[in-house]
């Protein structure tokens, strides 16, 4: 569970005063669903509304309130906000499943089919295309721990036998620490799958960056490596990614050992194609990793990884190759939009 210890001063200082039954503001606590890097979830019920209604409080910490407070972070101005209680700002959203690692987990082969990835991917770029063109945002943490599944009508009934089933928990010897009990997926349909982009709280306006963190280094865009200038298609490049981890879980990019910038840059090369020289000549970071000593450089194309890994049917594997590839342009000036992609042959007839 999260830190409950460390302070703000550390990047931590989590809301450590929850307890289960108790009201925060309008929202009574029914239940912890977890936590992550900058904030824990609960599973509440508005007092406010007449009918019974669930939501979940993202409970922002102490160190994450400070970002937004001081205009490092774009979360505040993307959410609803409600009252802040005792310094920490609070989201109160939709209750939503199991994001798509816990789905995968429960899944043969713990992989997606390509028809179900396809369906996952349009609503997504729906999502980031609104992000985009209407609220002038640049996610940059698009990955599928952050795509969660959105649970189907009647839910009220759903959850409440799920409480029933789940009491709320907490650890023994742990002081104040409330165990985590995410939902279940109430044995959705994958083929019928909803699915909502979440966590913004690494977003930033596309003209100009909050904060230098953009994305998980093993998926890091190009110009994120290389010092140049980023914006909407890191985003792009994000999604590509997702497509590979969605129908083989891996990574496309994973390497043996710690990470090393080094080899992501080379295994770009390889899999996709040499840096355009133009593009290195904009980057300000090109020296640091580029010289002409390169000898274990090993050529491999996108329809002979996901070929040997085996994760889909070979007629599937051109299609989902030329998509990703599109995706990943190491030219960030030729990367498609998100209508380019919607209106992509591969996403066509869903």
């Amino acid at each position: 569970e999260e830190p409950l210890s460390l302070p703000a001063e550390e990047g931590y200082g989590y809301y450590p005063s929850v307890v289960v039954g108790h009201l925060l503001n309008r929202y009574k606590i029914v239940c912890k669903l977890g936590w992550a890097c900058s904030s824990s979830v609960w599973l509440c019920v508005d007092t406010a509304t007449p009918c019974k209604t669930y939501v979940a409080v993202k409970i922002l910490s102490a160190h994450v309130t400070g970002c937004i407070v001081g205009g490092l972070s774009a979360e505040y101005d993307i959410f609803r906000h409600i009252d802040p209680a005792g310094g920490h700002l609070c989201f109160a959203m939709d209750v939503l499943g199991p994001n798509m690692m816990a789905l995968w987990s429960t899944k043969p082969n713990q992989i997606f089919s390509v028809s179900i990835t396809k369906h996952i991917i349009k609503q997504i770029l729906y999502g980031v295309d609104y992000l985009h063109c209407e609220c002038g945002y640049i996610h940059t943490d698009i990955k599928a721990d952050n795509v969660l599944t959105i649970l189907p009508e009647p839910i009220i009934p759903k959850i409440d036998k799920h409480l029933e089933e789940h009491q709320p928990a907490t650890y023994d010897n742990i002081k104040l620490s409330v165990k985590s009990q995410p939902l279940s997926d109430f044995n959705l349909d994958l083929h019928q799958l909803m699915v909502k982009l979440i966590d913004y709280s690494e977003a930033t306006p596309i003209n100009k960056h909050l904060n230098e963190h953009c994305q998980a280094a093993i998926v890091h865009a190009p110009e994120v490596t290389l010092g140049y200038p980023r914006s909407t298609p890191v985003n792009i490049w994000s999604v590509g990614c997702l497509v590979f981890k969605l129908v083989t879980n891996f990574h496309l990019f994973s390497q043996p050992g710690p990470y090393s910038v080094d080899v992501n840059l080379q295994n770009m090369a390889e899999y996709l194609e040499p840096f355009p020289p133009q593009l290195l000549e904009a980057c300000s970071c090109r020296a640091e990793y580029f010289n002409e000593n390169v000898t274990d450089f090993m050529p491999s194309s996108l329809e002979d990884i996901l070929y040997g890994l085996g994760t889909m049917q070979v007629d599937d594997i051109p299609g989902v190759a030329v998509f990703i590839r599109w995706c990943l342009a190491l030219d960030p000036t030729l990367h498609p939009s998100t209508l380019e992609l919607l209106n992509d042959v591969w996403l066509e007839h869903l």
